[in-house]
């Protein structure tokens, strides 16, 4: 059922408002194939990197005050989250990959970073300002206070990865490694007994490594940032 609604959501809108915008320069999916190999390992690393940020600010989100109402929210999406979860054979496990890591990351990416990206950085003037809108609609419609934070930054990051790369092939591959690595940890911890204990990593443990991470993931996009200022300029020289 998951599987159906995040392509009904997500993956249909957006294709059928690409075929709308089919004359649009540039593509207004930036799905150009083959992907750069570089850039698909770029989003893998960055995927990776993201883990311990995602962790960090999952603690930080839970220490923010909620509405009622959002707090109960939040538990009825948690418990269908852990009942979704909470598996130990294989065969769950390929099930969990394709629900959760492998569907999202390509619906979801085609209709935020793919259509609601392209709209964004049609009509406003600063690139930044499309991709942070973006980042907190993709947040907000998750319909989870408790993760708005986390999904928020994310957003973002993969925002910035699909605008300088003009390719949403990276961000897919970025939100797919995100996803598998929740999915694997939460099989592994489901195993042992201790699924709870996965969402509480000690601040001493995850502000050091989200510090590190985040310095990472920014001086790198600053650097691709100064690179495309540079390209922008050079003809004008």
């Amino acid at each position: 059922m998951q599987l159906i609604t995040t392509i009904f959501s997500f993956f249909l809108p957006a294709l059928c408002w690409a075929l709308l915008r089919r004359h649009d320069s540039p593509s207004p999916l930036a799905t150009s194939f083959p992907p750069s190999a570089v850039w698909l390992l770029y989003g893998l690393g960055i995927g990776l990197l993201m883990a311990m940020p995602n962790a960090f600010l999952t603690e930080l989100n839970s220490l923010l005050p909620q509405p009622n109402w959002a707090a109960n929210m939040d538990k009825k999406i948690q418990v269908a989250a852990y009942a979704l979860l909470s598996v130990d054979t294989p065969q769950g496990f390929l099930v969990n990959t394709l629900v959760i890591a492998i569907a999202p990351a390509i619906c979801e990416e085609f209709f935020f970073r793919g259509a609601l990206q392209h709209s964004l950085l049609r009509l406003l003037p600063q690139p930044h300002l499309a991709i942070w809108i973006g980042a907190v609609i993709f947040s907000l419609i998750h319909f989870q206070l408790s993760g708005f934070l986390p999904r928020l930054v994310l957003g973002a990051t993969l925002g910035y990865l699909a605008y300088y790369s003009k390719s949403i092939w990276p961000s897919i591959v970025m939100h797919f490694t995100n996803n598998l690595l929740a999915v694997s940890i939460y099989s592994v911890a489901f195993r042992n007994g201790n699924i709870e204990q996965f969402n509480h990593i000690s601040p001493w443990i995850s502000c050091p490594s989200a510090l590190i991470s985040i310095f990472l993931i920014v001086s790198f996009f600053i650097r691709l940032d100064k690179k495309e200022t540079l390209t922008r300029i050079s003809p004008l020289q």
